[in-house]
């Protein structure tokens, strides 16, 4: 009886860990095989970007880090890149979308700790998951296929971005500000300018430019934009989304921000557009005429 005892204890043991698998990663490079029911501890750096690699057939399209103050994270095809982009201990998470060859979509989970004692971890490589000589076969079935699925999903791709953006062009409106490149705000050594305004499907783009950008660190950022100030309104205005930062080769970037629409101004008429803008930390209100 104590036997059969200890035995369902034992049992009951190992399923609550294989419920909560861990997985620390120390190693400069290491292979592992790829579980997404484990939750993967590792260590990021300032210095050092970590090169997270899928077997082939498997594909990133989505990466959620717990903080972007905290962790940088770009995927290139099967790749996903992550540095740490402040100098002090750092605890977070990141949360990586993954489509598998058979084209569902799946969570791989890290906890990230970022501190100057930590191992430095260079590259983690995983491997297809491997229980059983049927499942190696069947993986080794979809392997000949995936160039021709990635092949077909590509066509569906440029497809796609060309209809989306043929619409968003035929729908697209700007506002005239005169004279362009006159809203700029200088603080502390680093400065902008507002580029234009453009409404497209429902949505106002605000262009900003500076010779600013750090990855990582927003130099420059749009706090708020909007055709009006109320003053009884307590409510919190939706925050602006950062699209892009785009390179434009001349030592400038442009600032790509997406807000909810605001009206264009009917014909021979202006308005007033209100924009909160901060530099490094310290905020500050524009306020212009569009037409």
């Amino acid at each position: 009886m104590k036997v059969k005892a200890i035995g369902l204890i034992l049992v009951f043991i190992s399923l609550c860990l294989a419920e909560g698998n861990i997985v620390v990663i120390n190693q400069e490079r290491g292979k592992y095989e790829l579980d997404f029911n484990a939750t993967y501890q590792t260590y990021i750096h300032q210095d050092i970007e970590t090169a997270i690699i899928l077997p082939v057939g498997y594909k990133f399209v989505a990466c959620m880090p717990g903080s972007r103050d905290y962790v940088s994270a770009g995927p290139l095809q099967n790749t996903m890149y992550i540095s740490c982009p402040v100098d002090h201990d750092v605890i977070t998470n990141l949360t990586l979308h993954v489509i598998t060859p058979e084209g569902a979509e799946e969570k791989l989970i890290f906890k990230l700790y970022g501190k100057k004692a930590s191992p430095n971890v260079l590259a983690i490589e995983f491997e297809r998951p491997n229980n059983s000589g049927l499942n190696r076969t069947v993986e080794a079935v979809k392997a000949r296929y995936t160039d021709q699925m990635n092949a077909k999903i590509s066509e569906q791709e440029k497809n796609l971005n060309k209809s989306v953006h043929n619409e968003t062009i035929e729908s697209a409106r700007h506002f005239w500000i005169d004279p362009r490149g006159d809203i700029r705000q200088e603080y502390k050594g680093a400065d902008f300018y507002l580029d234009g305004m453009i409404n497209s499907r429902g949505n106002t783009y605000v262009y900003i430019v500076s010779k600013n950008y750090r990855d990582g660190c927003d130099i420059i950022r749009l706090i708020s934009a909007s055709d009006k100030i109320d003053k009884k309104d307590k409510s919190i205005p939706v925050e602006p989304e950062l699209l892009k930062v785009n390179d434009n080769g001349d030592g400038t970037f442009t600032y790509v921000y997406s807000v909810p629409e605001i009206a264009i101004p009917p014909l021979h008429k202006t308005k007033k557009i209100y924009l909160t803008v901060a530099i490094w930390s310290k905020k500050f209100a524009l306020k212009f005429k569009v037409s």
